[in-house]
């Protein structure tokens, strides 16, 4: 499978991004949409895994937020895939690549 991790960026991309989360983290305990976004979502960093097919839509498949806690800590939290990738994703964002990653990208020096 050829996928890319990517931040969202545009208005559509963070409504896939949301709807995993709630689809994935609040609906199997009977949450309804929208309280899969909390306080400080705007203060954070978010990363999700796209399928990249050249012969149909790219699917978001993973999510994952970078939250600080303070100036020199944070943590990821919000972590979901869908449930085919599950070992894949856990895999995936444990490495120590992922975390320097999502740190470089926010501009945290590693």
């Amino acid at each position: 499978m050829l996928y890319r991790i990517k931040q969202p960026e545009t208005k559509a991309e963070f409504k896939h991004y949301y709807h995993l989360r709630w689809k994935l983290l609040r609906a199997p305990w009977n949450q309804p949409e929208g309280s899969e976004v909390d306080d400080i979502d705007d203060k954070c960093f978010y990363v999700m895994a796209i399928t990249v097919n050249a012969d149909e839509k790219d699917k978001v498949i993973g999510i994952a937020r970078l939250q600080f806690n303070s100036d020199d800590e944070a943590q990821i939290r919000y972590m979901a895939v869908t449930k085919s990738l599950m070992r894949w994703w856990v895999v995936l964002m444990y490495s120590q690549a992922t975390a320097t990653r999502m740190m470089r990208m926010t501009g945290i020096s590693t």
